[in-house]
């Protein structure tokens, strides 16, 4: 016997039923029927009731609700299943439970209906009918609180909610262990001392305190072992420095400004130790990157090409990725390669 909870009240409630055969021993549905079939009887009954006919009545498949309504869904496709409209009566708020019973013509097994009738909604998806339960999905404003981030939430950590960094007006925290920025005050006690304003301690300025004038210059620098930092600029340096690490990132292309770098500020060597290293790099560290018209691509111009007509292919190292193709211009009865372009 199937047992469904609904709510109590409800009305216009349509129920699709399997009806078995009696006579079939494979558990086959009963075809055919109406809902005038000759013996047809229809009940339901409630706590403290009596049983109370149910007259059938005419129905399509796909009809507005009618209490009472009968009829067979699909007798080919579906047999044995039937759409039976339950009369509203039999859902007023007045019991906790009701049972509807079809029984009757040749070969039809009994069917049982029994509903639990309860006051919440199982049909409402954000509060179950509720109404002491506010009627917002949750994660929207005004819904219950859950834990998360977002609208209607509860940032917490181990049991602790997480405070936003914004003015919390009113708020009573009874103990600060630390406080890692600046805190702006308007204090009425001091220690637990009542004061005005905020008190300070005496001071006397020791004699002669700030009165010596500091060279702008050190003449020795016998004392000084090491420069931390060091903000504004540095005239020269004459001997050798010795430079710690280098953080990543510390040298690049945006921090060197233009002209930083000029022929008159790089000396002779160190010139042609730069030169000797473009020389001696092989092209194939440069040749996916590099365009048509780059030093890398005459390299290989002189190294890997072939011609095919007026087709001059010029390899990468591999000697079988194109790097560039050029058109070649002829003229037989001169020279064979007049031009490139």
């Amino acid at each position: 016997m199937a047992k469904l909870t609904v709510k109590a009240g409800s009305t216009s409630r349509r129920e699709y039923v399997f009806i078995l055969d009696s006579a079939s021993t494979t558990g086959a549905g009963k075809t055919g029927l109406a809902w005038n079939t000759a013996g047809w009887k229809a009940y339901y009954v409630r706590p403290g009731g009596s049983a109370t006919s149910i007259s059938l009545a005419v129905q399509t498949v796909t009809g507005a609700f009618s209490g009472g309504g009968f009829v067979e869904v699909d007798g080919t496709n579906m047999p044995g299943v039937y759409r039976f409209d339950v009369p509203d009566a039999v859902f007023a708020a007045s019991a906790e439970k009701a049972i509807v019973m079809l029984s009757g013509p040749t070969g039809v097994a009994p069917v049982v209906l029994e509903y639990q009738l309860v006051a919440y909604d199982p049909d409402d998806t954000v509060r179950l009918g509720l109404t002491a339960l506010p009627n917002v999905a949750s994660g929207s404003a005004g819904a219950i609180i859950t834990s998360g981030t977002g609208t209607a939430q509860l940032s917490v950590s181990s049991g602790l909610v997480t405070l936003a960094g914004v003015t919390h007006t009113g708020a009573v925290i009874p103990t600060v262990t630390s406080v890692t920025n600046s805190v702006t005050a308007n204090t009425t006690q001091w220690g637990g001392v009542a004061v005005t304003g905020m008190p300070m301690p005496t001071y006397t300025q020791p004699t002669g305190f700030l009165a010596a004038t500091f060279p702008a210059t050190v003449a020795s620098t016998t004392n000084i072992t090491s420069v931390g930092s060091v903000s504004g600029s540095v005239g020269s340096v004459t001997s050798a420095v010795t430079v710690g690490t280098i953080n990543s990132n510390v040298i690049t292309a945006a921090s060197i400004a233009t002209d930083a770098i000029t022929a008159a500020k790089i000396a002779t060597d160190a010139g042609e130790e730069i030169a000797d290293a473009v020389l001696a790099r092989n092209v194939s560290n440069v040749e996916t990157a590099a365009g048509e018209h780059t030093l890398c691509t005459l390299v290989l111009a002189n190294l890997e090409n072939s011609i095919s007509g007026t087709t001059l292919t010029i390899k990468r190292t591999n000697g079988s990725t194109t790097h560039v193709t050029k058109t070649l211009t002829t003229n037989a009865s001169a020279i064979p390669i007049t031009g490139i372009d």
